[in-house]
Formats: C-alpha cells, structure tokens, sequence
C-alpha cells in the first residue's frame, strides 16, 4: 500500500515505535523524545541500535542474559470467565488464564474491547458472568 501511494507522489506520516516496521517503510525517520525533535535520518544510513538510542537517548542492550526462572506457584486463575459491560454485551467470553506468583502479566488490546471488564472481574470490582476467578487459594 505504501509503495503505491508514494509512487502515486503521495507524502506518507507513519507513527510507529516498532523500528523494523519504521526502516522497511520509510525512506527517513524523524525521532521525537519528549516533544522535542531529537534527528532526522535516512533509513539506509541507520540500523535499529542508533534508531533506539535516539529514541531513549542513551545505549540500548537488545540482547542480554538472563537465567531461566522456575514459574511459582499459580497466584491467580481464571476459568471459563464471561463478563458483560456496563450495556449487557459480553465484553470477555470464556477467558482461562494462570499467572505465577512473582510473575508480571500484561494485558494490551484497543480500547473498548474487554480489557477493562476483565481487569474489574479479576480484581473483584465486576461480578463475572460466570466462570471462576481464583486468587491463590481463594476462590
């Protein structure tokens, strides 16, 4: 699509933080931190290492080591959960899940599509529709 539109002399503005995305579309990147333009450079004459010290303004490590860790015990479960919004829609249907203790979960979508009522459900503030939320022992 994007070829099209610029063999077409069309000016193309893509917003992206995923830098392999960035340097396979555009021909120059303008990196902004804080508000404030940091540099401007052509994609051909950059790689992703100097594209992300631009973008945070110190070295970034993309590789590092780190030993496996054994998951603990499951923290908090969910079964077969169904919550509805605030309207009556079934905003989350049928979710299991298992988080370990210690461990961080994270839960991304756009807004408006159940991230919201799961986290009330699993925190409590929701009562689920059905299915079952278990925190440790506690059910």
């Amino acid at each position: 699509m994007f070829d099209e539109l610029t063999e077409a002399g069309k000016t193309i503005i893509f917003i992206s933080h995923k830098l392999s995305e960035v340097t396979a579309a555009a021909d120059e990147v303008t990196v902004l931190r804080d508000g404030e333009n940091v540099g401007t450079v052509d994609t051909d004459d950059v790689d992703d290492t100097e594209l992300a010290e631009l973008m945070v303004g110190r070295e970034v490590l993309f590789d590092t080591e780190k030993s496996p860790v054994d998951a603990g015990a499951v923290g908090l479960a969910a079964r077969d959960l169904v919550v509805e919004d605030d309207r009556g829609v079934r905003a989350v249907d049928g979710v299991d899940l298992e988080v370990a203790e210690g461990e961080v979960f994270g839960v991304a979508g756009v807004d408006g599509n159940g991230q919201s009522e799961l986290v009330e459900a699993l925190t409590g503030l929701r009562t689920p529709s059905s299915g079952r939320v278990a925190l440790g022992a506690r059910t």
